[in-house]
């Protein structure tokens, strides 16, 4: 499982709606995607 899918995880185990979570999901990787446009360098994830 990557880091995404642990954040889902972590999302819905808190109690959230899967739809909620998927969004949630989406909205980090649109972060992650945002930050390397802004710096232009590659994703490493943690």
């Amino acid at each position: 499982m990557g880091e995404f899918g642990r954040y889902y995880e972590k999302r819905w185990g808190c109690g959230m709606w899967h739809d909620k979570a998927l969004e949630a999901v989406a909205r980090e990787r649109l972060k992650a995607a945002y930050a390397i446009m802004l710096d232009q360098l590659p994703y490493l994830a943690a």
